[in-house]
């Protein structure tokens, strides 16, 4: 006759059936007891009333520090920037057009349009620019081609850029 050995525990099985079900309750059982615990029950002689208060305010004080960090994960003033405008204008498979700008002074527009369509040559033509205020204040902005001949950008800083011309021209491949 096959034996159930869980955990230490030794019991007698006759069938099939009952190995599984015998089995499953014990399994049962065994977690129930290691994660829910019967010390935690009031009628358990070694319950104690102030393990139940302490647990109670380690979980009080671990909400409060979740709602705290999460509070702070939060953006801080998410009303400071507006969306200025929001132009789409998507006419279909051969062109399209977008624009934006925001409170903070950022922006980006583009135009693309498909060139030599239905030939072997054809290509998306995009022009466009974006621009953004860095936090000492200088307006930086970034006008581009992308076509066949692939991705042209053209760096511009406003009065007091603190890039030199040389550095950007380098970056360009200028």
């Amino acid at each position: 006759m096959p034996y159930l050995v869980l955990y230490g525990f030794k019991k007698h099985l006759t069938g099939p059936d009952e190995c599984c079900n015998a089995a499953l309750e014990e399994i049962l059982t065994l977690v129930y007891k290691r994660t829910v615990g019967t010390r935690n029950h009031p009628t358990h002689p070694l319950f104690s009333e102030e393990d139940s208060r302490k647990k109670k305010t380690k979980m009080k004080l671990f909400v409060v520090l979740a709602l705290v960090a999460a509070a702070c994960a939060a953006p801080q003033n998410p009303q400071d920037v507006q969306i200025l405008r929001y132009d789409v204008n998507n006419a279909g498979l051969d062109s399209y057009s977008f624009a934006w700008e925001l409170s903070d002074g950022s922006k980006h527009e583009e135009q693309g349009q498909l060139k030599n369509q239905g030939t072997e040559n054809e290509a998306l033509s995009v022009q466009g620019q974006y621009a953004w205020v860095a936090p000492d204040g200088v307006t930086y902005i970034v006008s581009y081609v992308a076509d066949e001949n692939g991705f042209r950008p053209q760096i511009q800083q406003g009065p007091g850029g603190s890039v030199p011309s040389g550095v950007i021209e380098s970056l360009l491949g200028q």
